[in-house]
């Protein structure tokens, strides 16, 4: 087992490694109001100041996107969540006007690249 505090999740085989379930970091929600964004989408904040509701995941993908846009997937690998769990939590965003989630429509090599990592990061 790995001691390191800083990575809980290094291992995912490991039994006693603490475990968040996907239903309490989306609150019990499997679906959203909005269409969900897919894997590719561009996420990016558009608010200066975070409602003091976010917390946990929702406010670090808030945090991350305003620093710099990213896709839905590679917030999944960021952040260790499952890709359904971050497109639950990307469309919760939307919702509440912190996101935007935006079609990338050039498809250059460099993107693909990235989110083929993001992806096998996953």
């Amino acid at each position: 087992m790995n001691q390191n505090t800083s990575e809980p999740y290094s291992d995912p085989f490991d039994a006693d490694a603490p475990r968040i379930r996907p239903y309490v970091v989306t609150g019990g929600k499997t679906r959203s109001n909005t269409p969900p964004p897919s894997p590719e989408a561009i996420v990016s904040t558009i608010v200066d100041l975070l409602p003091t509701s976010l917390r946990f995941e929702r406010r670090d993908i808030a945090v991350a996107c305003a620093r710099e846009p990213r896709s839905v997937a590679e917030l999944a690998s960021a952040f260790d969540l499952p890709l359904h769990v971050a497109t639950l939590l990307v469309a919760d965003l939307i919702d509440e006007g912190v996101v935007r989630a935006s079609k990338r429509t050039d498809h250059d090599i460099d993107f693909i690249e990235l989110l083929i990592a993001g992806i096998e990061a996953l």
